[in-house]
């Protein structure tokens, strides 16, 4: 049989739905059609052709909870009831949440924080498909139980979900293209995991907590995951410490640093912030800030930057993923050198200053969140991929109607630019 087509997917539906419509109790036959359903629904699904997998879908749910007041008709009045009570409650909780059934089909809000109603059992293919706005999903109570192909697929800002322990499967690409999701939780019951789950073409620089199993199942699929820090047997008291450190950072954040938080060389470089303040104020008597001298740190929020400082070394401030936000006093600085930048995913707001000519390869590169960058007249010179993987960028040339001979081919990216003359 051929699942290839069109034509074969509304023959395959409609069967289905004659055998409900005409009350067939042969649970041989149904499951029997259910079965054809589900290959039909997993190949379309790995071709990524979503519109008929989501038909398949439809029908296999609809199918599937008919089979269950067959097998279970003590329970078919209650389910009626549950599912009459709780479809106001969904519209009341939210409009942006399209529910069939208890599977969540489409989120269509534009929140950067989405909680899930606990009425929720399965979340559909692509329910948060390209959803870049969300950067944290939580849900409320324990019933959800599946989570569908695609389902968070290209969420390029999510940041945080707190997968509830209820969760039993995890289908093929389920989060495929999260490059800002550091962290998640596998939990305990989760008994299935499809192909490239959790895996990016931008990397995947994500820990993995596995609760409760020394190594993979053999029920999950070998290439589950493509990632190298993967926490087996993970403990649930190392997750508590693991919220209270973060509990920390939000109050190192509020604190502004001191002159005594630097490594400053005699030539007036900045060698090393060793603070634990997350407001820096870099004193005004630095003239370059040398290579690697914030990279990776956790609790930098907001940098100062004195007119002083005329060039920012390779590296400076690469994988700070909390940065928000940069800011220049006065126009010194002439130099932002290779990957400065470079996985700031938190980075969204910086204004360069018009004394700026060089702009160094890499320099923003994967800086997730940042979606305004302002290019003065004075630079004289972009190298190549300065701007890639800037998913939400803008950027607003001065000056300018063309890139002038100094710029160098694919120095954005592909990122969409607005030339003002």
């Amino acid at each position: 049989m051929s699942y290839y087509n069109e034509e074969q997917a509304k023959q395959d539906i409609a069967d289905a739905e004659n055998l409900i419509q005409s009350g067939k109790k042969n649970l041989a036959l149904l499951e029997g059609q259910l079965n054809v359903l589900n290959t039909a629904h997993k190949i379309h699904a790995d071709l990524e052709n979503q519109t008929l997998a989501e038909q398949y879908f439809s029908a296999i749910k609809q199918l599937e909870d008919y089979i269950e007041t067959i097998k279970n008709p003590e329970n078919t009045s209650c389910k009626k009831v549950k599912q009459t009570a709780t479809s106001p409650t969904k519209k009341a909780v939210s409009k942006d949440f399209d529910i069939f059934y208890d599977c969540l089909n489409k989120y269509k809000g534009r929140d950067e924080k989405v909680v899930v109603p606990e009425c929720i059992r399965e979340i559909g293919p692509g329910a948060f498909d390209g959803c870049t706005k969300i950067k944290e999903i939580t849900f409320e109570g324990e019933n959800l139980e599946k989570i569908w192909h695609c389902a968070f697929s290209d969420c390029k800002n999510l940041r945080k979900i707190v997968l509830p322990n209820s969760v039993k499967e995890i289908e093929n690409m389920a989060f495929i293209n999260c490059p800002c999701l550091k962290e998640i939780i596998i939990p305990e019951k989760v008994e299935f995991i499809g192909e490239y789950a959790f895996t990016s073409h931008y990397g995947f620089d994500t820990t993995i907590k596995v609760i409760g199993k020394r190594s993979a199942p053999p029920e999950w699929n070998e290439k589950w995951a493509d990632v190298e820090n993967i926490i087996w047997d993970a403990k649930v008291e190392d997750i508590y410490q693991k919220q209270m450190q973060e509990a920390e950072l939000e109050q190192a954040f509020a604190q502004t640093s001191n002159p005594s938080d630097f490594e400053i060389d005699d030539d007036g470089v900045l060698v090393k912030y060793k603070g634990k303040s997350g407001r820096v104020i870099i004193p005004d008597y630095v003239t370059e800030i040398g290579e690697e001298a914030f990279e990776d740190s956790e609790v930098v929020r907001f940098v100062s930057i004195p007119e002083s400082v005329w060039a920012i070394r390779d590296w400076a401030f690469q994988g700070c993923k909390n940065l928000v936000e940069v800011c220049f006093e006065g126009d010194g600085l002439e130099i932002i050198g290779f990957g400065v930048f470079s996985r700031c995913i938190d980075l969204k707001r910086i204004v360069l200053p018009s004394s700026l000519t060089f702009i160094e390869e890499k320099a923003f590169c994967e800086c997730m969140s940042l979606e305004s960058i302002t290019i003065p007249p004075s630079v004289t010179q972009i190298q190549k991929k300065a701007f890639c993987d800037c998913p939400n960028l803008v950027i607003q040339i001065l000056g300018r109607n063309s890139a002038p001979a100094g710029w160098e081919e694919l120095w954005h990216g592909f990122i969409d630019i607005v030339w003002k003359p």
